[in-house]
C-alpha cells in the first residue's frame, strides 16, 4: 500500500504540485526507527501556491486510509507535506 500512495503523491505532484512546476522539486525522506518503525516523508518545494482542497477525491482518501496509522498531511503554502510512520512489519511483509 505504501507503494500506492507514493505514486498517488507523484501523480498529484506532476499534474497539480511541484512537478509541475520547472523549478519544483520533492524531498523524500525515509529511516528506520528503532528496530520496528518506518519512517517517511514526502516534502514538495517551488510548485504553485498550495491550499488544503474543499472536497477529497479518491486519492486524497486513499493517502489517508490506505496505511493503518494516520498519516500527517499539512497543505503549506510552499507545497504538500506528507508523512506516516508505520511499523516495519507492514512495510517490509516477506523478507
Amino acid at each position: 500500500m505504501l507503494a500506492v500512495v507514493v505514486h498517488e503523491l507523484a501523480t498529484n505532484a506532476t499534474k497539480y504540485g511541484s512537478l509541475s512546476q520547472p523549478k519544483g522539486r520533492v524531498d523524500v525522506k525515509w529511516n528506520i526507527r528503532g528496530n520496528d518503525t518506518f519512517m517517511f516523508s514526502w516534502i514538495e518545494r517551488g510548485g504553485p501556491p498550495v491550499h488544503e482542497p474543499k472536497s477529497h477525491g479518491f486519492g486524497s482518501r486513499l493517502m489517508r486510509a490506505a496505511l493503518s496509522e494516520n498519516p500527517r498531511i499539512v497543505y503549506a503554502e510552499e507545497g504538500l507535506e506528507y508523512s506516516i510512520s508505520l511499523p516495519l512489519e507492514q512495510v517490509w511483509k516477506g523478507s
